[in-house]
């Protein structure tokens, strides 16, 4: 092999990586951090706080319904459940990528609790 074909290929390589590299940034799926709910959670309460942080631009979709997001990529809403348990699908998506998606799921409790005891009860 010649050194000017050496060269050649070389920079086809080179070329080839710096392409590679720039279409994987646009497909992979952003980065996707939610900080509320908490995965699991059981509450009485009917109000449950969505936030979280992604990509600045990235579109945000809780079970397919948009959420706002700042310029800093932080996102936020509160909804309002029934009782019973809720999955809740977050995802976040640039304009050519994948999704990156959390699941959280929720038990929301109906009513006050009431327990029993074997020892004579209510």
């Amino acid at each position: 092999m010649t050194l000017n074909r050496i060269i050649s290929l070389s920079g086809l390589l080179l070329i080839a990586g710096y392409l590679g590299f720039h279409v994987y940034g646009l497909i992979a799926p952003p980065p996707l951090q939610v900080t509320s709910p908490p995965s699991g959670l059981t509450t009485s309460s009917k109000t449950i706080a969505i936030k979280g942080k992604t990509l600045p631009g990235a579109k945000v979709e809780v079970n397919g319904n948009p959420l706002v997001s700042d310029r800093s990529g932080e996102f936020g809403q509160t909804l309002v459940l029934g009782g019973g348990i809720h999955t809740l699908t977050i995802s976040a998506r640039k304009r050519y990528s994948r999704p990156a998606t959390a699941v959280r799921q929720i038990l929301i409790l109906d009513g006050p609790r009431v327990s029993t005891s074997a020892h004579g009860g209510i």
